[in-house]
């Protein structure tokens, strides 16, 4: 018997190691992740999935070997994360990465970094793909969401918006 994912609740969410907390999308189904990260999905991890995660520096792009340093600029983390997004791409036999939006933001009160991608799978199918990211003590945090580019990306999109507007430093650490 498979087991059934757990609905997301209304209300706010710590994120692992307990400094940052964020608004999820409640009704939205919580998914296995790595112990660093929390995964939504609204009807299946390939439809709509939101990610938000708290990786240590040293481990923010695994696959180009690079650390996220605290006072990097959301341009330079921008890059890295393209980078990192490239390389992932690659191994899955992803055909084109093209960039739609490169632009600095702010979320939870730093400055941060927003990419928005648009990814062509083997199968012809295109995925949107956003990300939102900045550099906090040893700590990278990371928002992702993506979603095929037809009808389901901009009918979901607004939980990534929400995720970055709402991610905040956890009172019980402030």
């Amino acid at each position: 018997m498979l087991a059934t994912p757990d609905e997301v609740e209304p209300g706010r969410h710590a994120l692992p190691g307990g400094r940052y907390e964020v608004e999820l999308p409640a009704g939205w189904f919580h998914e296995r992740a790595p112990s660093d990260q929390i995964t939504v999905v609204r009807e299946g991890v390939y439809l709509s999935q939101l990610v938000v995660c708290a990786r240590p520096r040293g481990r923010a792009f695994p696959c180009m070997r690079k650390e996220a340093k605290e006072k990097m600029t959301p341009a330079a983390l921008a890059e890295l994360a393209l980078g990192e997004t490239r390389a992932l791409a690659l191994g899955e036999g992803v055909r084109d990465v093209e960039v739609l939006e490169n632009r600095a933001i702010e979320a939870g009160g730093r400055p941060a970094f927003l990419l928005h991608l648009r990814i062509e799978i083997p199968s012809g199918l295109d995925f949107d793909h956003l990300q939102a990211g900045f550099v906090e003590g040893e700590k990278m945090y990371w928002i992702w969401f993506r979603a095929p580019t037809l009808h389901y990306f901009e009918r979901d999109r607004h939980a990534f918006d929400r995720a970055v507007e709402t991610i905040r430093r956890h009172r019980a650490s402030t």
